[in-house]
């Protein structure tokens, strides 16, 4: 079994990338790949600790994308760490975070909240702090009673609290996950907020216009009806299914790294196909 949706301490994940590394190997796992927020930064740890160990390492990254409607994250799978389109979008992404998180927290101030970054910077295992950090600092000064509820309330897109930042267009995402070598699949399509399954496929269709070459079909917030409807187009737009846990450990409990929230197993041959992808590139 694999995993290709995974987050370490790089970004919101709680354990360092040699650690989930190691973590996969007792977990049976023959394959993972390391997909953290907007940053490459764990990989070269993940890939050294890969090396001493029976566990194939696929370095990705997850972008978050600017849209109308709903959220697009794009994960990049097999990408070049090195291509320096990659790394100006990322260093410009970075930035942009850092520039955001300040007016999250004034924006929370203002709502009667006491907060500040240091905070949210507790949690953080990185110099990376997310909303995720934040919404852990909230939910320890027990402001919510749940990270779900903090962002629900407040970090969302619809939260009261939420502040945009700098993130790419989808075309120009998928144009720089290919740039560096890598294959480019749209994370999560629950997040979309279609509907139904008009406007789904009619969002994955324009993703697909933009070169997309995956969809992540297996996920453990995905019913089963979607995940039908995810694997029919699929077969039918001629675009690679993958799956993935989204395991950040700590900061999400109810996840499990390989099998999400006990039903998610990936096969070893999604993997094969998506390489076979990548060789068709």
């Amino acid at each position: 079994m694999i995993d290709l949706h995974t987050h370490t301490a790089a970004s919101d994940g709680t354990y360092s990338p040699a650690e989930l590394m190691h973590l996969a190997a007792e977990s049976g796992l023959e394959a993972i790949a390391v997909t953290d927020h907007d940053t490459i930064s764990g990989l070269a740890e993940a890939e050294q600790a890969a090396a001493s160990i029976d566990v194939e390492l696929v370095p990705g990254v997850e972008f978050s994308c600017k849209v109308e409607v709903g959220t697009l994250h794009l994960l990049g799978y097999f990408i070049d760490c090195a291509d320096p389109g990659l790394r100006e979008l990322l260093d410009g992404m970075v930035a942009s975070r850092a520039q955001r998180n300040p007016r999250i927290i004034s924006k929370l101030n203002e709502l009667g909240y006491e907060i500040t970054l240091d905070d949210a910077r507790v949690h953080a295992s990185s110099q990376l702090i997310s909303r995720l950090h934040i919404a852990l600092a909230m939910v320890q000064k027990k402001y919510v009673r749940s990270i779900e509820e903090a962002f629900g309330r407040f970090l969302g897109d619809d939260g009261s609290a939420h502040a945009d930042r700098g993130e790419p267009m989808p075309q120009q995402a998928i144009d720089i996950i290919h740039g560096a070598g890598g294959l480019a699949v749209a994370a999560h399509p629950v997040h979309f907020r279609a509907s139904n399954e008009g406007q789904l496929t009619a969002r994955l269709r324009e993703l697909a216009d933009f070169g997309l070459d995956g969809v992540e079909v297996w996920y453990p917030e995905h019913s089963v009806d979607l995940t039908d409807q995810l694997w029919r187009f699929c077969r039918k737009a001629d675009l690679a299914a993958v799956g993935g846990s989204d395991f950040h450990g700590s900061a999400k409990p109810h996840i499990k790294l390989g099998v999400g929230r006990g039903g998610l197993n990936i096969p070893l041959e999604i993997l094969h196909r998506l390489k076979s992808r990548l060789d068709r590139c």
